[in-house]
């Protein structure tokens, strides 16, 4: 890109503010006991897969999220 380009075009902001990515966090820190507790080879990629939808995910409507964050956590049981 140019500068020009740069100094014409209006940034889109990520529309991610800091409290989501908290809230997305703690969601990943609260489910991570529980899936230690019960499924020790999913306490990471779970609780991340779970949390997606409160800071990454942002902005999708919410059929998107549900496909997206369902069908990502039915392969890993799946796998598992």
């Amino acid at each position: 890109m140019s500068l020009k380009s740069l100094m014409a075009c209006d940034r889109k902001s990520a529309g991610v503010t800091p409290r989501d990515g908290l809230i997305g966090a703690a969601v990943m820190l609260g489910l991570v006991p529980v899936f230690k507790a019960f499924a020790p080879d999913l306490a990471f990629i779970a609780p991340f897969t779970l949390s997606m939808p409160f800071w990454l995910m942002k902005g999708q409507s919410w059929k998107t999220q549900a496909a997206i964050v369902g069908g990502t956590f039915a392969v890993l049981v799946l796998i598992r």
